[in-house]
């Protein structure tokens, strides 16, 4: 149960989640977890501690852009250059859900990278740490 790219929870603390943030409980798949009968869930630690999508601010920095690497103007996304997880890892995991949803569209860490160069780049190796996420839960920090 070490995996961190997971958030590991109990099916009432994903529900709470989905309730608090006003979301559709149905939305997510618990099949694939409590497989050894304990009861906890392994959940995508990205979609329940960072924002779905970027702020409208943040999506115009693609308008009339080219790719920061390449130079190319075509398939555009968003990259942070403070990788989230690092980020999350060191001083994410004790901020509010506001302040980590600040921090993702801040543009000042934000820049335009086509979708080739963005996949080389990756995640620079950084992984969500698990005991922080699961910290971040108990805490209700989401």
């Amino acid at each position: 149960m070490d995996d961190p790219r997971y958030a590991y929870a109990t099916e009432d603390e994903i529900l709470e989640y989905f309730r608090t943030h006003e979301m559709d409980p149905n939305a997510m798949d618990l099949s694939d977890g409590g497989d050894d009968g304990s009861g906890t869930y392994k959940v995508s630690a990205r979609q329940m501690l960072f924002p779905s999508s970027f702020s409208q601010d943040a999506k115009n920095m693609t308008e009339n852009a080219v790719c920061a690497e390449c130079g190319v103007n075509t398939d555009l996304t968003l990259d942070h250059i403070i990788p989230v997880a690092r980020w999350f890892n060191t001083t994410g995991y004790q901020c509010s859900k506001a302040q980590r949803e600040q921090w993702y569209n801040d543009t000042s860490n934000l820049r335009v990278l086509c979708r080739k160069c963005n996949s080389k780049k990756g995640s620079g190796g950084y992984r969500f740490d698990s005991a922080k996420v699961a910290e971040c839960i108990r805490r209700k920090l989401l």
